[in-house]
């Protein structure tokens, strides 16, 4: 069974949105990033904390994988507002999640305490490895939102008509930073070496998978809370095969046919 960790509801008072006491730590106070869009996709969350009293919701990580990912009720909002928050405060022109200042993290961490009782961990052994899986979110966040930023350059100009491409900024982005990140990322020589290597990469991919915006992690998270035990072979089928579509190839199809996988022990 996997190792899944909850706990109760903290203990919020009426403070309103952003307007938790709990702070990480004192140099948050001075972390003041810039806000680039709306709030909007989080009113599922705004409402479901009100609700509660304006207390912070319950959330559960599952240990089992050492991912330290975020399952339960409430994943998918964790995991919206990390998205959110992201898109909303990081910079993109820097080249990993890494390199992203570390007062723009602490802000987010310190959101994600208002709105989920994250607080109940800290004195655990969990504690790091929740805030590494946090971490891990909030990259592959950057990283997927980097992807849109790069096909939309692509799309108006790229590297044929550079000039043009600054000229036309995605919905969300303001002008300066759109140039900021042309310049100071898209069209470097270690960015262009880097996504050269990443198509070469991708394009040696067997097959992706049908598994949605549902996590590994929660998938397990509910067939161990179903069934009392992860089904890793009908798992791996139902995330390679959609009712509606068949197979996701038919490499897939033919590793599905195959003795040696069907043999696979759940």
């Amino acid at each position: 069974m996997a190792d899944v960790a909850g706990y109760h509801g903290g203990d919020g008072g009426d403070e309103p949105p952003h307007g938790h006491s709990y702070r990480v730590p004192n140099s948050c106070e001075s972390s003041k990033p810039s806000k680039r869009r709306s709030s909007g996709k989080n009113l599922n969350l705004y409402d479901k904390f009100q609700k509660n009293g304006s207390r912070p919701l319950p959330i559960e990580f599952d240990f089992s994988s050492n991912l330290y990912r975020a399952v339960g009720e409430n994943y998918q909002l964790f995991i919206r507002l990390i998205s959110n928050e992201v898109d909303r405060h990081a910079p993109f022109h820097y080249r990993s999640w890494q390199e992203v200042p570390g007062d723009v993290k602490m802000s987010i961490l310190t959101t994600l305490h208002n709105y989920f009782d994250l607080a109940q961990y800290h004195n655990t052994e969990y504690w790091d490895g929740i805030k590494l899986g946090i971490q891990a979110d909030c990259a592959n966040r950057y990283k997927d939102r980097k992807t849109k930023l790069k096909k939309h350059f692509d799309k108006v100009g790229g590297y044929d008509n550079t000039e043009r491409a600054k000229q036309n900024p995605p919905k969300g982005v303001g002008p300066e930073e759109w140039v900021q990140l042309i310049d100071g990322l898209f069209t470097t020589s270690t960015y262009k070496n880097r996504s050269m290597k990443n198509t070469a990469n991708r394009s040696k991919q067997l097959y992706g998978s049908y598994h949605g915006t549902q996590s590994y992690a929660q998938r397990r998270y509910d067939e161990v809370k179903e069934g009392g035990t992860p089904q890793h072979v009908e798992g791996w089928r139902d995330m390679h095969y959609k009712g509606s579509s068949g197979w996701y190839n038919q490499l897939v199809e033919q590793h599905w046919d195959s003795s040696t996988f069907r043999g696979c022990p759940q």
